[in-house]
C-alpha cells in the first residue's frame, strides 16, 4: 500500500500593493531607456532578455535603496528576483511589508 504524501505548504507569494507592478517597470524601464516597456506593465520581462548587465544592477540597486529603502544584496534570495520584473516586484513587495 502506497503511503499518502503529505502536503507541501509552500510561502505564499506577497501581497503586491497596486500600481507597484507598473512602478518597478517604469523603473527597469528607465534605466534600459526603453520606454516601450511601460506600455505591457503586465508582462513579466526577463531582466537578462532586456539587456541587464552588471552596471544595470548597480544602478537598480541604488534605485532601491533610494526608493524603496532596502539594500539589494543583503539577503541571497535578492539575485534571483533579478531573473524578472515579477519576482524582482515580489522582492520589494516582501522587503516593504517587512519594514
Amino acid at each position: 500500500m502506497l503511503e499518502r504524501e503529505k502536503p507541501v505548504s509552500m510561502p505564499s507569494a506577497p501581497e503586491v500593493p497596486p500600481g507597484l507592478r507598473a512602478e518597478i517597470t517604469a523603473l527597469i524601464a528607465g534605466i534600459k531607456n526603453r520606454p516601450d516597456l511601460t506600455e505591457h506593465p503586465d508582462r513579466d520581462w526577463s531582466l537578462p532578455e532586456l539587456g541587464f548587465d552588471s552596471l544595470d544592477v548597480v544602478e537598480l540597486a541604488e534605485r532601491l535603496d533610494r526608493d524603496y529603502g532596502f539594500e539589494l544584496g543583503a539577503d541571497p534570495e535578492d539575485f534571483a528576483a533579478l531573473a524578472r520584473i515579477g519576482t524582482l516586484v515580489d522582492l520589494v513587495a516582501r522587503r516593504r511589508r517587512a519594514a
